[in-house]
This record gives structure tokens, C-alpha cells and sequence, in this order.
């Protein structure tokens, strides 16, 4: 979806805490974001949408719903790589400070082996460090079998 000559603006620059509207389909919606890391971007996505991209947003008006209500539902914590949110064109409106509970997902993400939404390349610490671990197991066997081999 595309704005109309007189609304676009140059991509926002993006910061912990800050909402911004962004394309979703034919309709906009609003993301928080939560963290930013290299290449990744840790964003909440609300339920509401908009036909036309809003210029400005009440925070305490926004709501994450329930996978039960039929007019859809949010996103508590979605990772995403930092192009995939990008190409969503995000316009910033507002900035609010992060409430520990908004951060639950996220944390919750960060002990898990949980990936990335677009291209799921990149993973939590606890992935990276599980297949840190195997990688390393592999390699130890391989030099034990090679070990053994020279012994006999």
C-alpha cells in the first residue's frame, strides 16, 4: 500500500519504546518496538488497524486482543530481521517508556531456541548456544574417532 504524495515522509529512525504506524496488506497497523539488536528489530504488533496510515496514536487506546476475538488479535513479541520490518515502511508517532510486562515475550524469546520471522536465520541466545554446544560435540568426536584411529 502506498501513501499518497502528500503524506509520505523518509523512513523513521528506530528507538526502544517508539510506535510506528506501519503497512500491513491493504491497511496499517501500529508496532512498539522493544528491543533492537544487530540486524534484528523486537516489535509488539497491535490489533487495530487503519484504512488510512494515522498521523497520530492514543497508546493507552491499543490493544493486543485475544486469538478469540473475531476482529483479530496482536502480537505481544514478534522478532524480526531489521530489513523485514524495514520494508514495512514504519512511520514514527509516539514514544511511551517500556513497561517490564511488555518485555515478558522477549524474555520468554531470549531462553528459548526460538528463530526470526523472515528468513529465520538469526536465534535467541539459547539457540546459538545450543547449536554452539553440538557444533563443538561434533568436532570433539571427530578428533576422539581421529584419536583412536592413530592409537591402534
Amino acid at each position: 500500500m502506498a501513501d499518497s504524495v502528500s503524506t509520505r515522509r523518509a523512513p523513521s529512525e528506530l528507538f526502544k519504546g517508539a510506535y510506528y504506524s506501519i503497512i500491513n496488506g491493504d491497511v496499517f497497523s501500529i508496532a512498539k518496538v522493544l528491543k533492537l539488536e544487530p540486524e534484528m528489530v523486537h516489535v509488539r504488533i497491535y490489533k487495530q488497524h487503519f484504512q488510512q496510515r494515522p498521523r497520530s496514536i492514543d497508546p493507552a487506546a491499543l490493544t493486543l486482543g485475544t486469538i478469540h476475538d473475531t476482529d483479530g488479535f496482536g502480537m505481544g513479541h514478534l522478532p524480526l530481521r531489521l530489513a523485514t520490518f524495514m520494508e514495512s515502511d514504519p512511520i514514527f508517532l509516539t514514544h511511551v517508556e517500556l513497561k517490564p510486562e511488555e518485555l515478558e515475550g522477549y524474555n520468554l524469546w531470549i531462553e528459548s531456541p526460538g528463530g526470526v520471522s523472515g528468513n529465520n536465520v538469526c536465534h535467541s541466545p539459547a539457540a546459538q548456544i545450543k547449536r554452539k554446544t553440538r557444533e563443538i560435540a561434533r568436532s570433539i568426536g571427530f578428533y576422539l574417532q581421529r584419536l583412536k584411529l592413530f592409537r591402534n
